[in-house]
């Protein structure tokens, strides 16, 4: 599915609790006071000029992914605001993750997974022995070729990663580019690995399901993107690579959902060979960075816990 920018994803609602003829009759009604009119008068007016919050603005929009929803909490994908992100939007169903992509920076937007025990108990049997391939299903002009990788100095770094998939299959796709962003080797190898091992025993710890967002961070916004370049000025727009000129990320987060113990967190990674560990941020305060609704399902995201005590004790092994 694809989504047109220009289109307006969300339309502001408003909510009016009363009806004027309703009104009418409470003034009529000789059983109520002036006063008893002028308080219902004065809720009308309050209520009357307040819409949901996340329908307040018509640069956000909800993807579907019909034929893959269990990989996301409550069966929702996030609520993104359009600003923020790159053109020209497709979803991408596989067998273990869904990949929200991007053409215009030719690399996913967010990968979504399900994790559970019984998976990683499945996928400690399955024998890392992809192939990278360039992803099919999406446009020449919109996808990542194998070529635009070598000799570029970035790694090609998973989103959902292969020590994560249950089958043969699932690991096979996991080596798709819909699936990779241009990563910096140390930083894939070292810190990255590392949060993912942790998000892994996160789960075997805990005995139940999670669920993981990951994707990269471009700076600035889309209008700052299109913009012309000038010559006076710096250009606003990613770095990037190869003849298809897909975007290295000015950094990469990994937020985890435990809904069972109620719990979130993001790691955050500045895309550089020097980047350390460090502790594990909020929801809150990724949402802050991103401005993107991740867990739309989740009725008050300032009652979840922000971060676990063992993912904590984890992130200060790794500085040590």
């Amino acid at each position: 599915m694809t989504y047109d920018r220009r289109s307006k994803a969300t339309r502001s609602l408003t909510f009016v609790p009363y009806h004027l003829n309703d009104i009418v009759m409470i003034k009529r009604n000789s059983a109520l006071t002036l006063w008893h009119f002028l308080l219902v008068m004065l809720t009308v007016t309050i209520l009357g000029t307040m819409a949901p919050p996340t329908q307040a603005s018509e640069n956000f929009f909800q993807p579907k992914f019909s034929n893959c929803r269990s990989h996301f909490a409550g069966g929702e994908p996030p609520r993104m605001d359009l600003s923020k992100l790159p053109g020209r939007l497709r979803e991408l169903c596989f067998e273990a993750f869904a990949v929200l992509h991007a053409g215009q920076s030719k690399t996913p937007v967010w990968v979504a997974q399900r994790i559970d025990p019984d998976d990683l108990a499945r996928a400690l049997k399955v024998q890392r022995s992809g192939r990278f391939y360039p992803e099919a299903r999406l446009p020449s002009a919109d996808r990542a070729k194998l070529e635009d990788y070598q000799g570029s100095g970035w790694d090609r770094g998973h989103m959902a990663p292969a020590g994560d998939m249950p089958s043969e299959a699932a690991m096979a796709q996991s080596f798709s580019l819909a699936n990779m962003v241009p990563q910096a080797p140390e930083l894939n190898r070292g810190v990255w690995a590392d949060y993912e091992k942790a998000t892994r025993r996160y789960v075997r710890r805990v005995g139940h399901a999670v669920y993981v967002i990951t994707g990269p961070v471009y700076h600035h916004s889309q209008e700052q993107w299109n913009a012309k370049a000038e010559a006076s000025k710096p250009s606003p727009r990613p770095r990037s690579i190869g003849q298809s000129a897909v975007w290295v990320p000015d950094a990469v987060f990994k937020l985890v959902y435990d809904p069972t113990e109620q719990r979130a967190w993001a790691y955050w990674a500045e895309n550089r060979n020097d980047t350390k560990a460090a502790e594990p941020i909020s929801l809150r305060s990724l949402r802050q960075r991103l401005n993107h609704q991740w867990l739309p399902q989740v009725s008050n995201e300032e009652l979840l816990n922000s971060i676990d005590v063992g993912v904590d004790e984890q992130s200060r092994r790794f500085k040590n």
